[in-house]
């Protein structure tokens, strides 16, 4: 009987400590929440605002001047935290210059950069009021700033977030049919 109770208190512990270390790792690595209705209603403005201050960001590209290149980012909302007299919005955007050479989409990517914006309503419309691009690197000092410690902790993870390739946009912008490949330049 005694060996029985000890197998059972064996397992019992084993599986407790399990479920301790599981519990731990979703833990650690959950993500913010973030109301995906209200994150798809701001996303139009803060592409807006990104595409016509890329140069200002520091996330314009290298493609010839004379292609008259533009930019586009693509940014993945990570939170978005009440700032009055709006909201406070940290993402991870995806950024890359496109031009048109003949029937050619040419793209010379920026890549990632951590990104905080202050969004407000003005006219029953979202509007990004300011921007500010994280530091070179990531700087931790920065991102623990700026955002909250649970996307500071993702940010700077092993396993940050990410955004898609804006190339859907340069090819409505450029006038390219969809799914028209990109080629780096």
């Amino acid at each position: 009987m005694e060996s029985k109770t000890k197998t059972r208190l064996g397992l019992a512990i084993f599986f407790g400590v399990i479920v301790a270390a599981v519990g731990t790792v979703v833990w650690m690595t959950r993500h913010p929440a973030v109301n995906q209705a209200q994150a798809r209603a701001m996303k139009p403005a803060i592409e807006a605002y990104m595409h016509n201050d890329i140069a200002g960001m520091g996330l314009e590209g290298d493609l010839d001047a004379r292609l008259k290149p533009q930019a586009f980012c693509d940014p993945d909302i990570i939170e978005i935290r009440p700032d009055e007299p709006g909201w406070r919005v940290g993402m991870m955007p995806f950024c890359a210059s496109y031009a048109r050479r003949g029937g050619t989409l040419l793209e010379s990517s920026v890549g990632y950069d951590v990104v905080v914006a202050e969004v407000v309503i003005r006219s029953g419309h979202y509007q990004v009021v300011s921007l500010q691009v994280g530091s070179d690197g990531y700087d931790p000092a920065w991102v623990h700033a700026n955002f909250s410690s649970l996307a500071a902790r993702w940010i700077l993870s092993t396993d940050p977030p990410t955004a898609p390739d804006p190339v859907s946009q340069a090819r409505q912008a450029l006038g390219f049919p969809a799914g028209t490949p990109a080629v780096q330049e």
